[in-house]
């Protein structure tokens, strides 16, 4: 007879998820993951499967992390174009030196495995969408000119803070990306 789990499953996903953000895919052993959960690998398997979908458990356990911060963002800013800056400057206030997991697997996994790279697409597609859905509501508001492209704009919006991003770790300071996101976002108004 199989031994009840004795561990809490959301806390070891977080393990989890830290190895394989700290490490990339390709670099995390489950040696790497035994080490980090302190579980052994039957008990990984058991709980959670293989590597590949440990990974993809570490991904949507970010993603979703992810999701209800950058939500509550745009919740409470004062207005649509204002929760756009302040997306940005979360998005950077809130990367390690890890880097954002979702870029980074992008970057390690993208065409090399299928399953990632839909995941990655798919968690575009919903930031696009939220980008969409605030740059509506800033020309709904006036705020933002009716003869604004607003898909262009969100996938722009979405480009500057990949580059942001990619700026802070290529050694630029966060003050110069601040300024670099508030002049973009006031070459809109």
């Amino acid at each position: 007879m199989a031994r009840p789990v004795t561990f809490d499953k959301s806390q070891m996903i977080e393990k989890i998820k830290d190895t394989f953000w700290q490490k990339g895919f390709s670099d995390t052993s489950i040696a790497d993951l035994e080490e980090a959960t302190g579980l052994k690998r039957t008990s990984l398997y058991a709980a959670y499967g293989d590597k590949m979908k440990m990974y993809m458990l570490s991904l949507a356990a970010y993603k979703e992390q992810s999701g209800k911060y950058f939500q509550s963002i745009f919740e409470q800013s004062d207005n649509p174009l204002e929760g756009i800056k302040n997306f940005l400057k979360a998005s950077l206030l809130r990367r390690t030196e890890k880097g954002c997991f979702l870029v980074n697997a992008g970057v390690e996994r993208h065409q090399k495995c299928i399953t990632t790279t839909e995941f990655i697409n798919n968690n575009t597609e919903e930031v696009l969408e939220s980008l969409e859905e605030q740059l509506s509501a800033a020309q709904a508001q006036n705020l933002l000119s009716q003869n604004v492209n607003i898909p262009l704009l969100a996938q722009q919006i979405f480009v500057l803070n990949l580059g942001v991003m990619s700026g802070l770790k290529s050694g630029l300071k966060e003050t110069e990306l601040f300024e670099i996101i508030d002049a973009n976002i006031n070459a809109l108004l």
